[in-house]
């Protein structure tokens, strides 16, 4: 699909229901333009549709919703991160906590750590993309699929505290359970902006 196709599909979803006759205009006048006129027509429309879904909500709604959604967006980029450290360390980088335990005499404690290096990458994984899944369909408001990334998060605190409190007792299961109060903060956020969303359109 070419730059100028994937721009106009983007304008045609992102404009709101009641303006789906625009969109359907948009699409058949965008078939009438030449190949070297696409690329702008595309654009224009593009700017059309974010501008009729800004004046859909109200401002203070999309405010909280890129507000929220930028929060998340840098809580998910921090355990990305985090999750690419560890993946380098499974394939073969410097593990210089390990080592400092080695080197102190803490065998088995650098014994478990490697060990728990792997589940660490995926919980760090599923934090991370679920958490950008949630950012970024909170600001694109689709809401099928920030529950998906919402879920995805919650299946991964759930694991990992149940996790934690089989191995190491109710006191490590409570240091990953804490991330359930974002998580429902997150979900209230969430669930009022729709709210004010609904209530404006219903005016």
């Amino acid at each position: 699909m070419s730059l100028a196709g994937w721009l106009m599909r983007r304008a045609t979803g992102l404009m709101p229901p009641e303006r789906r006759a625009w969109a359907e205009a948009m699409k058949a006048e965008f078939g009438a333009v030449t190949n070297r006129e696409r690329l702008g027509f595309a654009a224009g429309c593009l700017w059309a549709a974010v501008r009729a879904r800004l004046a859909a909500v109200s401002t203070w709604v999309a405010f909280g919703r890129c507000g929220v959604g930028l929060v998340t967006a840098i809580y998910a980029a921090f355990h990305l991160f985090g999750m690419a450290w560890v993946t380098g360390i499974l394939l073969g980088g410097q593990d210089s906590y390990h080592d400092l335990l080695v080197a102190h005499g803490h065998v088995q404690a650098a014994a478990r750590l490697h060990e728990s290096r792997p589940w660490l990458a995926l919980y760090l994984a599923g934090m991370g993309i679920g958490n950008m899944m949630a950012a970024v369909f909170l600001v694109w408001w689709r809401p099928n699929l920030f529950m998906a990334g919402w879920a995805m998060v919650a299946l991964t605190v759930a694991v990992a505290t149940v996790g934690g409190i089989m191995t190491s007792g109710i006191g490590t299961g409570t240091l990953w359970g804490w991330q359930f109060v974002p998580l429902v903060m997150l979900a209230g956020a969430a669930a009022a902006l729709a709210w004010a969303a609904d209530r404006r359109r219903r005016a």
